[in-house]
């Protein structure tokens, strides 16, 4: 279609222009959309659609390129592409504007958005940093979880509609939960525990409590026997005829194995009245993150405790009120799913990662779900889910009340093969200058032993006794994932920190009269950690890159 022809049809108010407009778009290349954008008559047509019919020009805008988008309302001379400006293909000197909500006139003020308003565009620009923010990652390893957790992954994701990575990451926990009190596993450091620590980072609404809920039911069940039979066993034992001079009869262990409490001092609570092997299951983790126990003050020795339940299982704290506790040959697994909001600033934390607390963890950020279908999902009718509960239940008889001695798995000579490979890899893409890993250096010198402990753990899920080169295999490509996953976090810490500046302000300009300010205005009273010119440029840049700010004259104005 030629320009003439399009200009005539839009000139003309054709009720079809719309979609002579986006086939244009669409079929054109780059040279002729932009040929073809910014006649005169075009412009008009494009004024009205944004006014009359908001929605098709939001459709056509998703057309473009984020620069072309820009230049588009410039030449229109509106700020916010949900409402035209003046009259029927005016393009005047100072045509009426509009912005997330009621604009100010000339000589207005505009009015604040209530604070609804402001949460739901503060989410939706989050979305929208989320989806651009990290790199793609390559899709979850599902096979190399091996058949039985394999199939189930699989099963799980497509009937519970949740991503194969969360999936993975919870049923990968669990069966370390499982496996961790069973073996130990001899690595290039040592034998070590068979315990995992895993963070998988998702919104609210991704599936979080479908993944781990499945993966851990037959531990649920378990541990409300367990619960059942120890109640019994207590009120026999208090009940039980006794003299003054006879001593209080020793209690059981608790018998829970799954913590609720993610916190250390929780963990180190369950442990000294509880079993010697625990996990600590939870999808609001934003109570650790963020929490009392990451405060500066605090982190350091809250990251030394689990980093040293993770490295031997020992628990050693000193207190002046309750004393010394000491505790050996504990056994923690982790499953922590938090909230990108309550993950970025922990994650980020050059302190944790430099000690070593996250490079401890496998990590999962899944990319938001698509709009997801209303089918109920009954897990015990899959067949493929119950093997894998069966699975459970056998590695759960019965569960030992002491994990010090437990035998040791060992690498074949090929699995051995494999690992020692993979070391002098990463050793390599660490260490020098320009190679792949440097910028997550701390992970990837960690990640050799997670392959050990990966393995072990699929080898005893799989009940052997001997780790081979499949189950090394395997491991890598978990280990591998969530690499790749660090490094989409990590891997680029000034775009990391542009785009939290960025929604900072961008919260900071929802709360304005008009949703809008000067560039005067945000160094003088804008959020602090922004109030130098070159740290507001960075992040107003970013912002309109998002298609979320856009210039008023000489104000900026929030966009949605």
């Amino acid at each position: 279609m030629g320009s003439a022809m399009l200009t005539a049809e839009a000139k003309a108010g054709c009720p079809s222009a719309s979609e002579l407009v986006r086939e244009a778009i669409v079929d054109a290349d780059r040279t002729g959309v932009k040929a073809i954008l910014y006649e005169g008559a075009v412009l008009g047509f494009f004024a009205d659609l944004a006014r009359d019919d908001p929605a098709d020009f939001h459709a056509v805008l998703a057309t473009l390129q984020p620069g072309e988008r820009n230049e588009l309302r410039k030449r229109l001379g509106v700020a916010f592409p949900g409402l035209s400006t003046g009259e029927r293909g005016e393009r005047g000197e100072k045509p009426r504007q509009s912005a997330i909500s009621a604009s100010p006139r000339a000589g207005e003020q505009g009015r604040i958005l209530d604070e609804k308003t402001q949460l739901e565009l503060l989410d939706a620009a989050r979305t929208r940093f989320d989806g651009a923010a990290l790199p793609e990652v390559s899709a979850y390893p599902v096979r190399a979880l091996g058949v039985t957790m394999g199939e189930a992954c699989a099963a799980i994701a497509e009937r519970g509609q949740v991503d194969p990575a969360m999936v993975g990451q919870s049923l990968l926990a669990a069966a370390a939960l499982l496996c961790q009190s069973r073996a130990d596993v001899r690595t290039l450091a040592g034998v070590k525990p068979l315990s995992l620590f895993a963070l998988t980072v998702a919104g609210s609404g991704e599936g979080k409590s479908t993944a781990d809920g499945v993966a851990t039911a037959p531990i649920e069940r378990w541990q409300r026997e367990r619960t059942r039979e120890h109640a019994e066993l207590v009120d026999t034992m208090l009940g039980a005829p006794r003299t003054k001079s006879d001593p209080a009869p020793s209690l059981p262990p608790d018998p829970y194995i799954l913590m609720r409490d993610p916190t250390i001092e929780g963990i180190r609570r369950d442990f000294a009245k509880g079993r010697p092997s625990q996990g600590a299951f939870t999808s609001e983790a934003g109570a650790v993150t963020a929490g009392y126990g990451m405060s500066p003050e605090h982190k350091i020795k809250t990251a030394a405790g689990f980093n040293a339940l993770w490295d031997t299982g020992e628990v050693s704290v000193s207190r002046s009120m309750t004393g010394r506790l000491q505790l050996y040959d504990r056994r923690l697994s982790i499953h922590w799913l938090v909230q990108p909001d309550a993950a970025r600033a922990a994650l980020h934390d050059a302190v944790l990662s430099n000690i070593g607390f996250w490079p401890r963890f496998l990590c999962a950020w899944p990319a938001p779900l698509p709009p997801r279908r209303a089918e109920p999902f009954h897990p015990d009718r899959d067949p493929r889910i119950r093997r894998y509960w069966q699975r459970c239940t056998e590695l759960l008889q019965p569960q030992g009340d002491d994990c010090s001695g437990l035998p040791v798995i060992e690498f074949d000579d090929r699995a051995n093969d494999l690992a020692g490979r993979f070391f002098e890899r990463m050793e390599v893409e660490a260490k020098r200058e320009g190679r792949t890993l440097v910028d997550v250096r701390p992970f990837a010198l960690r990640a050799t032993e997670q392959v050990f402990r990966v393995a072990g753990v699929l080898a005893v899920f799989d009940g052997r006794d001997v780790v081979d080169i499949e189950h090394a295999a395997r491991a890598v490509e978990i280990v591998v994932y969530s690499l790749e996953t660090w490094r989409s976090i990590f891997g680029d810490r000034e775009k990391a920190q542009a785009g939290a500046n960025a929604l900072r302000l961008y919260a900071w300009l929802l709360k304005q009269r008009g949703a809008q300010a000067s560039e005067v205005a945000m160094l003088k009273i804008g959020p602090k950690p922004l109030r130098s010119r070159d740290l507001r440029d960075t992040a107003l840049t970013t912002l309109e890159q998002y298609d979320l700010a856009g210039r008023d004259g000489s104000d900026w104005i929030a966009l949605r």
